[in-house]
């Protein structure tokens, strides 16, 4: 997880996330894991999201910060994942 317009968080923040080029940003909750990693808890789920993937985390129209996709919990199943 590379974050570059705020310091590594250590408290969960509220955010939206954009995966694919074309889709919208949407709403998701990042939790700071160990490592350097962060757990996404989207609002509502999200389908065809994939290890390997990347992630961009915004505030508005401003990067927070991005990573690849290192895990993801398959559809149907609380909406997670995780990102390096």
């Amino acid at each position: 997880m590379n974050w570059v317009s705020i310091a590594e968080p250590t408290t969960p923040i509220r955010a939206q996330v954009q995966v694919r080029y074309r889709s919208p940003a949407v709403p998701v909750n990042v939790i700071p894991l160990e490592n350097n990693q962060v757990k996404l808890v989207f609002d509502e789920p999200q389908f065809s999201i994939t290890p390997g993937q990347a992630a961009v985390i915004y505030e508005g129209e401003i990067v927070l910060g991005g990573g690849i996709i290192s895990g993801a919990t398959p559809n149907g199943e609380p909406p997670i994942h995780r990102i390096t």
